[in-house]
């Protein structure tokens, strides 16, 4: 496991605050992960194992997540078994799983003396939702998958390592995320693996979320972005290729679209920094993909 340095440092300065650590980022970029090193930090600085608290509301089988009672019920009683004057350090990975979640939080901070971290891979939903019940009172963390940096640090514990070049190459043709670097995987089925992330992003982050029916629709809208990442982007252009495929789409679903994919945080969009008066309310950045490696698998 690496030591993400770049996010502990953002990290240790609220750790023992009343302040929730919210882990936002693509799927399988490496949150739960984040998570298990701030948990070892803990124990590192003499934490008792008893003081924290892991769930994973993404669990099929784990009858403590089923729903917000049966966590609060957890959190009361590992609290009870706690010496005084201790603090039970929670960590709630997926909650946007569970509605009501922020509820949740909001009661703990005010009934329990805990620490509380989160991940979700809904940036919007999470910020938006903590904002309304404990404003003031969380940080916002982007993950992301892993850099070049990171990758070549991997490499070299696993052994795995040749020269730079052969390291970028890789890096280049895999990206960052972190599960294809803890296996030799031949590189299609790192495709593979890439392209079922995407997939997962369409269907449950952005479509079942948003309630989207045109799933194919979606579908060729984001797959024309990402062949043409880092170009300006034009709402003209898209509705002129949909028509091409005999398709139509307003303006308003597009930058709906977009939007969507940016909250599931598949797309960053870079604004042009040289816009003035009513051009500021136009959409004239570039869109960037949180991983290039989901580019090469779908397009190779």
């Amino acid at each position: 496991m690496i030591q993400r340095e770049l996010y502990l440092k953002k990290i240790r300065p609220f750790i023992n605050t009343d302040i929730v650590k919210v882990f936002t980022g693509i799927r399988r970029c490496g949150k739960s992960t984040m998570m298990l090193l701030v948990q070892q930090e803990l124990l590192e600085r003499g934490i008792s194992k008893s003081q924290i608290l892991s769930l994973n509301l993404e669990s099929g089988t784990d009858e403590r997540v089923r729903s917000l009672e049966t966590i609060k019920e957890e959190v009361k009683k590992a609290s009870s078994n706690l010496k005084e004057g201790q603090t039970l350090y929670i960590f709630l990975d997926e909650i946007q799983e569970l509605p009501g979640w922020e509820i949740l939080i909001n009661s703990f901070l005010i009934d329990f003396k805990c620490d509380i971290y989160i991940t979700g891979s809904n940036a919007k939903l999470l910020s938006t939702d903590l904002a309304t019940y404990i404003a003031g009172r969380y940080i916002t963390i982007a993950i992301y998958p892993f850099s070049f940096s990171e990758v070549v640090s991997l490499l070299k514990q696993k052994n795995r390592f040749t020269t730079p070049e052969q390291a970028f190459q890789l890096y280049l043709s895999h990206g960052g995320f972190p599960f294809l670097y803890n296996y030799d995987f031949s590189i299609e089925d790192s495709m593979t693996y890439i392209q079922d992330i995407f997939d997962s992003i369409i269907l449950k982050d952005i479509s079942n979320r948003n309630k989207i029916r045109d799933i194919a629709q979606l579908k060729k809208i984001l797959l024309y972005i990402i062949a043409n990442t880092g170009n300006t982007f034009s709402a003209t252009s898209i509705t002129k290729y949909l028509k091409s495929q005999n398709r139509t789409l307003s303006n308003e679903t597009l930058y709906n679209y977009i939007e969507y994919a940016k909250e599931a945080c598949l797309f960053n969009i870079i604004k042009r920094q040289n816009l003035q008066g009513k051009e500021l309310l136009s959409t004239q950045g570039k869109i960037y993909l949180t991983d290039h490696g989901i580019r090469q698998g779908i397009y190779g």
